[in-house]
């Protein structure tokens, strides 16, 4: 069912595995091919009987798996190992890898313990007695480096879930942690490789966005991780006075190493940055975009990998178009009921379908922003609440749109208005992609619509999804129209603007266009 390379790790032989593992070391453990979990599920009962939190991460290529290991409860770190450049220092690596490649994976994960740990492996035990290859002779020559012990099984999948007679070794290794090797101070030497130019994780960079953020990233993280290592390494030659510390800034309370506190809260910083970037922001309404933020906490076990924001991206896409369709009918709501102004009327009544409150925005709307402009010491301007719900407004004006339209984003058009231009602003009319902007000192936004058809067909999109215009609006001729329908069109727009409606149809009626993500969009 999950490929032919898929073998479950049979209970007594986890169980084996287990006791291999000196648990009194072990606070965060990996799982790099976890399958549907089984070894992964051992690593967990154990550190439960040694009273441990139970930090496991576990990777799995396959998507199938994938979703089992998330319904059984396990955190899935990242899709491919043998891509993966983890940068979480493990104290445990435990793996049952496909047979074919055990060399390819156990390389990989000896890599990522050079900074000391443990690993226990499951290889086909040709692997170890047929060292053909030029790999798997390097590889037998860093087991041998750190003394693992192997130890070959016949018949271990004999009678399992999956069984086959293929004899396999298994194979523990515990890398002394770097504080318990001798150091050579000349090694702090290669600091001198780091680049002088400030890295801000602020700083994700256009042209190829998804890709340059990543290893952004992981130039941090190492960069990070070798400060951190060099100081505790340094520290060592101080002696036992409490002057130096180490501090790693941490919304977390977890028995976890410096390091890997370093790399939960790196991961944090650049999805947050991901979110809030404007390459994301297509693919998110604000709501959507303050409910990710909320939930930043979780973000800190999910890696900055490209597997994993393209999977971010699929969730985004999946779930846009009710996002989108609720978005515009609040935003509606918003330009009508919340702020009808009064006598300003942001709003035309007409009679709707079987209702006589029924309502669309005019061309010409005013918004309220408590203390926009303060009139004290000669008058100032504060334009960030107005500048994120016009934003709002652009977003889903440009949902609408289907990408017709070109222009520049009001969020520029604002910055160089009351930012970067050297003149004051006084009053006169900004240009945006979709609208025009006044900004009134009593604390109003005029906005102007300047698509008619588009501001049509914001009014369609609410008229429709709030019955207040008949089924079939758009779709039928007027002509074929009872006499209540038509009494609907002559209230709403007028026979000659239905017209044009019918004829616009695929424009004025189609659902919101929403761009489904291929895996070539995150690359």
């Amino acid at each position: 069912m999950f490929g032919v390379q898929f073998y479950p790790t049979p209970l007594l032989l986890v169980e084996r595995m287990m006791k291999k593992v000196d648990w009194s070391k072990v606070q965060f453990a990996l799982e790099p091919s976890a399958g549907k979990g089984d070894l992964a599920n051992g690593i967990r009962n154990r550190m439960k009987q040694e009273k441990k939190p139970c930090q496991l991460d576990c990777v799995e290529i396959d998507p199938d798996l994938r979703a089992v290991l998330r319904e059984r409860g396990f955190h899935v770190a990242a899709n491919d190992f043998l891509t993966w450049d983890a940068q979480t220092r493990y104290d445990l690596i435990a793996m049952n890898p496909p047979f074919k490649d055990g060399d390819k994976h156990l390389m990989h994960a000896l890599d990522l313990m050079k900074h000391g740990g443990q690993i226990v492996c499951l290889l086909n035990a040709s692997t170890v007695l047929r060292q053909e290859s030029p790999l798997r002779r390097i590889l037998m020559d860093k087991l041998k480096e750190y003394q693992a012990e192997i130890e070959m099984l016949s018949g271990a999948f004999h009678g399992s879930e999956r069984s086959t007679d293929v004899e396999v070794a298994l194979v523990y290794v515990n890398i002394p942690k770097e504080s318990e090797r001798e150091i050579n101070l000349d090694d702090m030497r290669e600091a001198a490789d780091i680049p002088d130019e400030e890295i801000e994780c602020s700083e994700l960079v256009d042209g190829d966005f998804f890709k340059a953020a990543v290893q952004r990233y992981q130039m941090e993280a190492r960069i990070g991780l070798k400060m951190i290592d060099q100081f505790k390494t340094l520290n060592r030659y101080v002696g036992e006075r409490d002057i130096l510390r180490l501090t790693v800034a941490s919304g977390e309370d977890l028995p976890i190493s410096d390091q890997n506190k370093y790399v939960r809260e790196l991961r944090a910083c650049y999805w947050k940055a991901l979110f809030e970037a404007k390459q994301m922001q297509r693919l998110m309404t604000r709501e959507v975009r303050d409910a990710y933020l909320a939930k930043l906490q979780s973000f800190r076990s999910l890696d900055f990998t490209m597997d994993n924001i393209l999977q971010v991206k699929i969730e985004l896409s999946k779930t846009l178009i009710g996002n989108v369709e609720d978005a515009i009918i609040k935003m509606f709501d918003n330009l009508t009921y919340e702020h009808s102004m009064g006598k300003n009327n942001n709003i035309h009544y007409y009679n709707g379908w079987k209702t006589n409150k029924a309502c669309r925005v005019n061309k010409k709307v005013i918004v309220p922003f408590w203390g926009l402009y303060d009139a004290r010491c000669g008058g100032s301007w504060s334009t960030y609440r107005a500048c994120d719900y016009l934003l709002e407004l652009e977003k889903i004006l440009g949902y609408l749109d289907n990408g017709r339209t070109d222009g520049e984003n009001c969020e520029q058009v604002i910055r160089d208005a009351f930012i970067s231009s050297t003149e004051k602003y006084d009053g006169r009319k900004l240009h945006c992609k979709f609208f025009d902007l006044e900004f009134k000192k009593k604390g109003t936004v005029h906005i102007y619509f300047t698509d008619e058809r588009l501001l049509k067909k914001f009014n369609l999109f609410a008229g429709r999804k709030k019955n207040w215009l008949p089924d079939g609006y758009g779709q039928k001729q007027y002509s074929d129209m009872t006499a209540d329908e038509q009494a609907v069109v002559k209230s709403f727009e007028g026979k000659q603007s239905y017209e044009d409606t019918v004829q616009g149809a695929a424009f004025y009626i189609a659902a919101p266009e929403i761009l489904m993500l291929s895996e070539s969009d995150a690359r």
